[in-house]
């Protein structure tokens, strides 16, 4: 299993400067939402490393060459989920590695990233996105196939990319709105603990994706080559 983790992060190698290129532009477009833009930058960048690694197994008939070696093929799937939770560090440590660049070179007005720094809160908020996501996209993946799920691909990824920022700026006007103040007031004593509140997002992420790779499972046993 693990060959087949390296394989989908070997495959990557060729468009690591996009990749970078991808962070400098997400900054740019979600520059001014604060830790939203951390969020969006390494969750889309992740989703679009797993979804090239996909790409590339059914372009390169991976999937053919694997069934006929004696592989299980829970351990296939399995397989994707840890290259997923690998691209999701990668990429913030790609994000990393371009926040402490701006900070070192003096950009003008125009092209400031405006970049957030990470924490705790930011990681928590970003890996559950991704989780969603990806534990969408994968059990599609495994059913169709690459051709069939690039459509519902290319929608969660206009979702993520078009409707993150739209999802903000609503939440940002909703919280003027007296009757969400008044259910934001009721709730706020059980959101004080912060450990209780991190836990909780940790579990749900892990949820998803356990009852996503189960499904992947099911769909992929069940499929024919």
């Amino acid at each position: 299993m693990l060959n087949l983790v390296f394989k989908d992060i070997l495959v990557q190698k060729k468009s690591l400067l996009f990749y970078f290129i991808y962070i400098i532009i997400a900054g740019m477009a979600f520059k001014g939402i604060g830790l939203g833009g951390f969020t969006a930058a390494v969750m889309m960048l992740s989703y679009v490393f797993l979804a090239n690694s996909c790409t590339y197994d059914d372009k390169n008939k991976a999937h053919f060459m694997l069934n006929s070696l004696p592989v299980k093929r829970s351990k296939i799937v399995l397989s994707k989920y840890v290259s997923m939770l690998l691209f999701f560090f990668l990429s913030i440590l790609m994000y990393l590695s371009i926040y402490h660049l701006v900070k070192l070179i003096s950009l003008p007005m125009s092209l400031n990233l405006n970049l957030s720094s990470i924490n705790i809160e930011g990681l928590l908020g970003t890996f559950f996105a991704l989780s969603l996501f990806a534990g969408i996209y994968l059990p599609i993946f495994f059913k169709f196939g690459d051709t069939k799920s690039r459509t519902i691909s290319i929608v969660l990824y206009l979702v993520v990319f078009f409707g993150f920022a739209l999802v903000v700026q609503s939440l940002n006007s909703i919280k003027q709105l007296s009757f969400f103040q008044n259910i934001y007031e009721a709730i706020k004593p059980f959101t004080k603990n912060d450990m209780i509140i991190g836990t909780s997002i940790a579990l749900i992420s892990i949820l998803i994706l356990t009852l996503s790779y189960f499904v992947s499972i099911k769909f992929y046993k069940n499929r024919e080559f």
